[in-house]
C-alpha cells in the first residue's frame, strides 16, 4: 500500500504542476506530504492565493477539484472538504450513498439551513 501511494502523490504532484503552469507566482501549492492514517496513507497539500486575487482564486479551485479528481479516479478518499469543493466528492459517491446521505440530510436539516447544497445534496 505504501508503494502504491508513493506512486499517487509523485502522479499528482506531476499533475499539480502541470495544471499550475503558468500561475506559479499567483496560486502556489506547498508542503505536499504523505503520512499514514490508521489503516491507509494520506496525501495532503496545502494551497496559498491571494484571496483578493478572484482570478488566481478560481484557478486555484480549478486545480483543486481537479486534484480530487485525479485521486478519486485512482481510489483514493476525501477527509475533509471545502464549501468550494463538496461537488468533486459527490461526482464519485455510489448511488446508494448518495441516497442515503440525502435521506440523512433531510432527516437532520429539514429545511435545508446547515451546508446548503453540500455534497450536491438538494
Amino acid at each position: 500500500p505504501r508503494d502504491e501511494s508513493l506512486r499517487l502523490l509523485k502522479e499528482s504532484l506531476g499533475w499539480l504542476k502541470q495544471a499550475l503552469a503558468g500561475w506559479e507566482r499567483r496560486v502556489m501549492i506547498f508542503n505536499s506530504s504523505l503520512f499514514a492514517q490508521l489503516d491507509g496513507d494520506v496525501i495532503s497539500y496545502h494551497g496559498m492565493v491571494n484571496l483578493t486575487d478572484s482570478e488566481a482564486r478560481e484557478k486555484a479551485i480549478e486545480v483543486q477539484k481537479g486534484a480530487l479528481d485525479f485521486l478519486l479516479g485512482r481510489g483514493g478518499n476525501i477527509i475533509v472538504l471545502s464549501k468550494d469543493l463538496c461537488d468533486v466528492g459527490a461526482r464519485h459517491f455510489r448511488p446508494e450513498c448518495a441516497a442515503m446521505l440525502r435521506t440523512l440530510k433531510a432527516a437532520l436539516d429539514p429545511n435545508n439551513i446547515m451546508n446548503p447544497h453540500i455534497f450536491g445534496l438538494p
